[in-house]
């Protein structure tokens, strides 16, 4: 089973992590994931629902929701995704990890901000103390979509203008990785590291885009150890 790991996180002794791509099932791959007791995976529905795991809902289930985060260890976040934008999140000052799946609805709700924020208002955090991971996803040069899907966008914030170039078709290339990066830095964090890789142009990767209803999935993972 092939893992892709981040340079930033790889150095961190209290935190495992990791993009394990192409898995071809929605199977939870524990026995990839032996340094934990528990795996919490959510009932990703395109939202900008944020969930603080702790020890009063840890049992629930099927819970609807596109970003979690914990402070408890040996719990692991998973998440799947095959286009849409993975981020893991690791809280250095109060040891909080986050999973966030950031599809084109979840990035114009601008869920990557709102995980910072819950994050930042539970822990009393800044955002000089999170490291941010973006893992592999659709990339500007293959993301097409229409106007309304574009024009939403502009309509969230201008400052959106350019991640979107319009084509002579009448199309336009979205740039979910760096509008979700930008959601970072607005919310004040500056380590950062992007996997820079485009699912659709690597085959190596799963794409939703290229493969349809055939595609794997990359499970991303993140916890504390």
């Amino acid at each position: 089973m092939k893992i892709f790991r981040s340079g930033l996180l790889s150095s961190i002794n209290q935190l495992d992590h990791g993009f394990i791509y192409n898995f071809r099932n929605k199977d939870v791959p524990s026995n990839t994931l032996k340094n934990f007791s528990n795996i919490k995976t959510l009932k990703q529905v395109h939202s900008s629902e944020v969930l603080f795991f702790d020890r009063h809902n840890l049992e629930k289930d099927e819970i609807e929701g596109d970003a979690m985060f914990t402070n408890i260890k040996s719990l692991c976040l998973g998440i799947y995704t095959a286009d849409c934008v993975p981020i893991i999140l690791y809280d250095s000052y109060s040891g909080v990890v986050c999973a966030i799946h950031a599809g084109w609805r979840g990035t114009r709700s601008e869920i990557t901000k709102k995980a910072v924020k819950r994050i930042k208002e539970e822990f009393s955090s800044s955002g000089e103390d999170i490291l941010a991971v973006t893992g592999p996803s659709i990339g500007r040069c293959c993301y097409e979509v229409d106007y309304d899907v574009a024009s939403q966008f502009l309509d969230t914030s201008e400052d959106y203008i350019s991640f979107i170039n319009e084509k002579i078709n009448g199309k336009f290339m979205l740039d979910l990785q760096g509008i979700n990066i930008s959601q970072l830095k607005d919310s004040g964090v500056s380590k950062i590291e992007s996997a820079n890789i485009c699912t659709m142009c690597n085959t190596d990767f799963p794409s939703f885009r290229r493969d349809g209803s055939d595609a794997g999935r990359i499970f991303t993972y993140i916890g504390l150890v």
